[in-house]
């Protein structure tokens, strides 16, 4: 097969898991987005009852407010429905549970006829206890499809992640191993081509010997180079003008040689680091499934439940890894577009993502922004810089320590802007920080939860934006401090060579 096929096959199949997992992403946060409609739909049905509450314990009547509210519920189930597409309509069907957008569609209904009736109370053409027992007759339908939606919801996002994270996992393996494969056979291609075109027997009768070796267009390379050879030999025998020629292209061809032998070789660790780490929580998974399916049959039920949020564990587990590799791919794009970024705001939607491990760790994230200068930055590379730091940050706070915090501030530099990310956690051991930005490096085995790409991911982010990162840390905690270079237009410095 020639070379170029190899790579077509490579990129076909990257191309395919790359548009699953997208799709699977992208199903998966539109999921979340309707949870977000329903909390706020709910949150509007409890500001409506409480409105109709005051009505009935004697409080003046405020139409404005009420016909307010009403809407603001009927927002949320037009989001709802507009949110919906055509696969997702198709896949909702499949599964039975399509009945979710039936529920909007009577939402709406029942917020004209509530809107219907606050008019007609304006215009007196009914009284106060009809006007009351209409409203309360709207809230239980509000109250009810609030209750009633979250089901098929939960369903259809339960269903992606249950058939694409194996899918997912599959082809991810399969494209590593088939990946690994092909450069490999290359490689073999290329040193086999290097040592014959390297050899002083490089002549008519190897002919049949390349042919058994290499394919394609190294097996083209070597009869343009037998034939120039021959043409060379007849005109300049012993020139010193074509040794030197000869030379020169050889130790050209031994460089790249050397440096895809490089490339393969990160290639290759990140392949068995990634596959292990891919198979330890299926191995782990498949074990509980197995020890569940003894407590069903030994009607242990309470065991069967500790089994299964085991295996959630393991899910997470998977879940965070692929996600890791996914924001890996993503830090070797090319150069990204900049926009405009305000970091309070970068800041904000950090914290609504970290809120539970930030609750759950006690931790008060704080900031302090005083730079002046304007920041053209990728918005993508800039926020998965700030969460791998801050997460990390809460991730290994110290619990003995009274107050744990993690600390965001920026300043102008000469150069550009500094930010810093300072925490009070455990800190980083003395002996690994050397080894802070590599790839699967974890450093408290204990409370590690994450694949060990985080900070490998930054680095490459950083080193693509043209920036410096430096940190010192200690048992009091750790400080990172990100200098971003700009030029007179607020905009990062491109490094291309990374």
């Amino acid at each position: 097969m020639r070379i170029s096929g190899k790579l077509s096959i490579i990129v076909i199949l990257t191309s395919i898991t790359v548009c699953i997992t997208i799709w699977a992403s992208f199903q998966i946060a539109k999921g979340a987005g309707f949870h977000r409609l329903n909390l706020l739909h709910l949150k509007y049905a409890a500001q409506y009852e409480k409105a109709i509450n005051k009505i009935e314990r004697g409080a003046k009547v405020n139409t404005i407010k009420l016909k307010r509210i009403v809407r603001d519920i009927k927002a949320q189930s037009i989001a709802c429905l507009e949110e919906a597409g055509f696969l997702d309509k198709k896949l909702m069907q499949l599964i039975d549970t399509d009945y979710a957008l039936s529920i909007c569609e009577e939402d709406l209904v029942t917020a004209d006829t509530a809107l219907t009736t606050i008019k007609k109370y304006e215009n007196k053409k009914i009284g106060k206890s009809n006007f009351v027992k209409n409203l309360k007759k709207s809230l239980r339908v509000f109250k009810r499809h609030s209750a009633q939606f979250e089901e098929p919801i939960s369903k259809t996002v339960n269903l992606i992640l249950i058939i694409m994270i194996p899918v997912i996992v599959l082809l991810s393996l399969f494209n590593i191993i088939f990946i690994a494969y092909l450069s490999k056979s290359i490689t073999n291609s290329i040193k086999y081509a290097v040592t014959l075109l390297s050899s002083k027997s490089f002549d008519a009768n190897n002919e049949h010997i390349a042919s058994k070796n290499v394919s394609g267009e190294l097996l083209e390379l070597l009869n343009a180079s037998q034939k120039r050879v021959k043409e060379d030999t007849l005109n300049l025998e012993k020139s010193d003008e074509l040794k030197h020629i000869i030379d020169l292209q050889t130790k050209e061809l031994k460089t790249n040689i050397t440096k895809l032998e490089g490339a393969n070789a990160e290639l290759s660790q990140f392949a068995y680091r990634t596959s292990h780490d891919l198979k330890s929580p299926l191995i782990s998974a498949r074990g509980l499934a197995r020890v569940i399916k003894e407590d069903a049959d030994k009607n242990k039920f309470d065991d069967i439940s500790n089994h299964a949020q085991l295996i959630e564990g393991q899910m997470r587990k998977l879940e965070a890894l692929i996600e890791s590799i996914f924001n890996l791919t993503s830090a070797d794009l090319k150069k990204l577009d900049t926009e405009e970024v305000k970091l309070d705001s970068i800041l904000s939607d950090i914290k609504e993502r970290l809120i539970k491990l930030q609750t759950d760790n006690k931790v008060l994230l704080e900031t302090d922004f005083s730079h002046t200068k304007t920041l053209n930055l990728p918005r993508a590379r800039i926020t998965q810089i700030l969460e791998n730091l801050i997460s990390n940050g809460m991730k290994y706070c110290d619990t003995n320590k009274p107050n744990q915090f993690v600390k965001v501030s920026s300043v102008d530099t000469k150069k550009g802007v500094l930010i810093s990310i300072e925490d009070n956690g455990l800190g980083i051991p003395q002996e690994f920080n050397n080894r802070v930005f590599g790839m699967f490096e974890r450093f408290h085995q204990n409370t590690s939860t994450g694949s060990g790409l985080g900070m490998y991911i930054v680095k490459k982010h950083i080193d693509k934006m043209g920036a410096d990162i430096n940190f010192t840390s200690s048992s009091s905690g750790t400080k990172f401090e990100i200098e971003i270079n700009l030029n007179d237009k607020g905009e990062y410095i491109w490094n291309a060579n990374q």
